[in-house]
């Protein structure tokens, strides 16, 4: 069965990963956390750390706008401190209206990559449906001779930049550090591009329909989801997705740290899926669980006199 073009492709996933100095493990540790916070609690903070990322953008836009537009104080209130406080009231509120429409976007492409993704772990047993495992030499060598070497540079760079600040020193030009650190990442990026093009050029015609469909249907349901039942569907959304986080931080971890457990990385991709799956879906079971309120006790009736 063509089960082997997954497999190898997780692997040669997995394998990237030790070639990653060991600093770049910590945000996946950060991932981790967040995954299992949003496995348990997505939906409950969901709306609160929504209007509050609203609130945040709306009082950095009002600090700089308003400040532009009114005099230097007005009441004796310097105009900044006045566009913060009007930019994260007006953030907070469109953020609350536009909670809904957010919310279905955000399921239409949770939905259409977990459809995506199951569409392609069924083609995985088809004979024939999926093509080999992309070459990931070219990626792995973008990543080892430049981006890594640039992200190093430009650290250092950066790093020096701030101390020279702090002791009064004048900072230097900076501009070929940050030349070069785009222009590896540009390359890096430009490598998976092209792998993902002619892997998907050598897809046959019915594989290539398949995902398609499974991608525009999931992508169509997830949004009507979003938009019909905002808090079912931040249960769903934000458990899928911190299961997913907490997959992908283990197994990231258990790679690139050489920690207990390797051998349980090669497994087949429908034991990925289902460990993905089971844990998303006991996420949503303790959500939506833990939204239900008991009925409420009637007031007992006087009897009536015989």
């Amino acid at each position: 069965m063509n089960s082997n073009f997954a497999n190898s492709a997780i692997a040669s996933a997995l394998a990237t990963l030790e070639s990653i100095p060991v600093a770049m493990h910590v945000p996946v540790v950060v991932a981790l956390v967040t995954g299992v916070l949003l496995l348990l609690f997505g939906a409950r903070i969901l709306r609160p750390a929504f209007i509050l990322l609203g609130m945040a953008v709306g009082s950095l836009l009002g600090a700089l706008l308003l400040p532009n537009f009114v005099p230097d104080s007005l009441a004796g209130v310097p105009s900044p401190m006045l566009g913060l406080g009007i930019g994260a009231l007006i953030g907070g509120c469109v953020a609350l209206a536009m909670f809904r429409t957010a919310m279905g976007i955000s399921s239409a492409v949770v939905i259409g990559a977990l459809a995506t993704l199951a569409a392609t772990v069924h083609l995985s047993h088809t004979p024939g449906a999926l093509p080999a495992a992309p070459d990931t030499t070219a990626i792995k060598a973008a990543w080892n001779e430049s981006a890594a070497e640039a992200a190093k540079t430009l650290a250092v760079e950066k790093t020096k930049a701030v101390s020279d600040r702090v002791r009064g020193v004048e900072a230097g030009k900076e501009s070929a550090p940050n030349e070069s650190a785009a222009k590896a990442t540009r390359d890096f990026l430009d490598q998976i591009f092209l792998q993902g093009r002619d892997w998907w050029a050598s897809l046959p015609a019915d594989s290539r329909i398949t995902l398609a469909a499974a991608l525009v249907g999931g992508t169509i349901l997830g949004f009507v989801l979003g938009i019909v039942a905002p808090r079912k569907g931040a249960a769903i959304i934000t458990s899928l997705l911190g299961a997913g986080m907490m997959l992908a931080s283990i197994a990231w971890l258990v790679r690139g740290l050489d920690l207990p457990g390797k051998g349980l990385l090669a497994s087949t991709p429908t034991l990925w899926l289902a460990a993905w799956l089971l844990p998303a879906l006991a996420g949503v079971v303790f959500q939506i669980g833990g939204r239900t309120h008991r009925p409420r006790l009637q007031p007992a009736q006087p009897e009536t006199a015989a």
